[in-house]
């Protein structure tokens, strides 16, 4: 009920929330009446919120506005409402009170086969976080994610071209003249993260430099900070690379401008690099644009460059993070250079 403080009044309602009650507080109302009806409201909205029959979807979204958004960065909070599109695909309209623990595995199963394992984790941690904030707002009893199994494609099966598909690929991009197409011809000869090649504007490259400063972020459709300090770098390029992207536009604000003054997006490319292995005939049906910057490191290493050269050229926080990323192909080249050894000793 309203209270009176002062000259004004004050709404106050009791509602139970996770379990426990709670007391919703308004004041500032001139009269009892406008207070009477600011309860009234939030009594309705709170009602409507505890009861309605919501999808994962509508249920995720909204978790993550009053959970997540007041809570998190920008940069955070828009990776969770990322992941409504994924929930969107897998899971359709179906309502929330509706998924059994098993009809959520098969969707983990199905999402896990074009997914490394560290994202399937994410995934399903994040929705179920969400889970439980509905459990304990009685919007449904049961929490449909527990006891899930989560498999994904392994680190060390890390998707890459080999150098043969390497050269293929690098010579069908190199003679393009489209602006996804160029990218992804710029990516497998810097290791540029997509962001990074995205944010690129003319005053960054030269006949024989590629400054690398800023990062275009795919969540907020703005330029941002690089992913790290030691992301900001500059690497050397061969001038062919340079000659190369000269097809582009000069006149446009992004290199890789879109044609709206906004860079190519992430899905384009993508559909061009599965336009390109079809072309390619090369048969790696889970390969994405992030795949061509580790081929671009595995061919540093299995041609002798230093780890701390590549590091230093990824933009990688430190050499511990390159040495974890590209364990397996090092393992690989301890394996040959044992071999050597012995063959050596014995000649």
């Amino acid at each position: 009920m309203p209270t009176k403080r002062d000259k004004v009044w004050q709404a106050e309602v009791s509602y139970k929330h996770h379990g426990t009650f709670k007391k919703w507080r308004k004041s500032g109302f001139k009269t009892k009446k406008e207070a009477l009806i600011a309860e009234s409201e939030f009594k309705l909205n709170i009602q409507k919120y505890l009861q309605k029959k919501y999808t994962l979807y509508e249920w995720f979204e909204t978790w993550a506005e009053i959970y997540k958004k007041p809570s998190v960065s920008i940069r955070t909070y828009q990776k969770y409402i990322n992941i409504l599109v994924n929930i969107k695909k897998y899971f359709g309209d179906v309502r929330l009170d509706k998924i059994k623990n098993s009809g959520y595995q098969k969707v983990l199963n199905e999402f896990a086969k074009t997914h490394q394992k560290e994202t399937v984790k994410t995934f399903n941690s994040r929705i179920r976080s969400s889970v439980q904030s509905a459990i304990l707002d009685d919007i449904i009893k049961k929490d449909f994610t527990k006891g899930a199994i989560l498999n994904g494609i392994d680190t060390k099966q890390q998707v890459f071209l080999n150098y043969s598909e390497f050269i293929s690929f690098r010579n069908y991009t190199s003679k393009s003249t489209t602006t996804s197409t160029l990218a992804l011809y710029l990516m497998i000869m810097t290791g540029l993260r997509f962001g990074e090649v995205a944010g690129l504007t003319w005053k960054d490259i030269t006949t024989d430099k590629l400054s690398v400063n800023k990062s275009w972020n795919f969540y907020t459709n703005e330029i941002d900070t690089t992913k790290n300090k030691q992301s900001n770098r500059t690497i050397p390029i061969p001038i062919e690379v340079y000659n190369n992207i000269l097809n582009l536009d000069k006149g446009q604000k992004y290199i890789f401008d879109n044609g709206t003054g906004k860079p190519i997006t992430n899905n384009a490319a993508q559909k061009q690099l599965q336009a390109i292995m079809r072309k390619l005939e090369i048969d790696k049906p889970t390969i994405r644009p992030h795949s061509l910057r580790h081929t671009h490191a595995s061919i540093l290493l299995y041609n002798g460059v230093s780890l701390y050269a590549i590091s230093k050229r990824l933009g990688h926080a430190s050499i511990l993070t390159t040495q974890e990323t590209y364990a397996h192909m090092i393992e690989e080249m301890e394996v040959k250079e044992d071999d050597k050894i012995l063959t050596t000793l014995i000649k």
